[in-house]
């Protein structure tokens, strides 16, 4: 097309993605999904919502979390609120656990005109903080972490606790139609690493974030241990010189 050049991001423009997407999925990924489309798409054909990327596992709601949308989370909530334990088959990660885990959440590309290579960042490959070596220069790039994870924990409090917000209303709503049995287990899950939503809470979000993700569960959470033997406290000492309140 013959748009101009000033405009800093084009509704085409996409986060990074990979093959074996669906049209669902790939219109998700958009900088501006048109979410009127996704509706729609959902409405002609329910079980869309239930058709998983084959390469990442991803469902279309893991992809609305991982991009940070808002707009699309509730749209797709909206429409099929169940869909906020639909668990990624290769990570294993519940939607919960992609807000939360904002290492391997897909930041905008790069303001260059360089074209993005059509790869996907799992969660299962991002650096744990612990494990996360401070860059030497700041990085760039579509898969580079172009944060310290405390200072991005407080960046994006507030848009945690919208969609925190919204996967809450969710959650409720299945609970009043008695859809979902043991939500706890699912709320307490860990993915393929054992780690709990309240794991990634601690690791990247303040303390405001983590007490909010407690309370879906109070009593099974703060026991939940990853396979490398840390809790949810464990990750919270790990970070206590750079987070003192957590």
């Amino acid at each position: 097309s013959s748009s101009s050049s000033s405009s800093s991001v084009s509704s085409h423009e996409r986060w990074p993605a990979s093959a074996d997407e669906y049209v669902i999925q790939a219109e998700l990924r958009r900088q501006r999904p048109n979410l009127e489309l996704v509706a729609a798409l959902v409405r002609a054909c329910p079980e869309a919502m239930y058709l998983s990327n084959h390469g990442t596992g991803e469902y279309p709601i893991h992809v609305a979390f991982q991009t940070r949308s808002l707009a699309a989370v509730r749209t797709l909530l909206g429409l099929d609120p169940s869909a906020w334990c639909t668990r990624n088959n290769k990570t294993l990660e519940f939607p919960l656990h992609v807000l939360l885990n904002v290492a391997a959440c897909h930041r905008p590309p790069p303001t260059t005109t360089t074209t993005a290579t059509a790869t996907s960042t799992s969660s299962s490959s991002s650096a744990w903080p612990q494990e996360q070596q401070p860059p030497q220069q700041q990085p760039s790039g579509d898969d580079a972490l172009d944060f310290y994870p405390s200072h991005f924990a407080a960046a994006v409090q507030e848009e945690t606790c919208a969609l925190l917000g919204a996967l809450e209303a969710a959650l409720e709503e299945t609970q009043r139609r008695r859809q979902i049995r043991d939500a706890a287990s699912k709320l307490e899950a860990g993915d393929c690493h054992g780690r709990s939503a309240l794991h990634y809470a601690a690791a990247f979000h303040t303390a405001q974030v983590a007490e909010r993700v407690l309370r879906l569960s109070p009593r099974g959470l703060p026991r939940s241990v990853d396979r490398r033997g840390d809790s949810p406290l464990h990750v919270a000492c790990a970070r206590v010189s750079a987070t003192e309140s957590l």
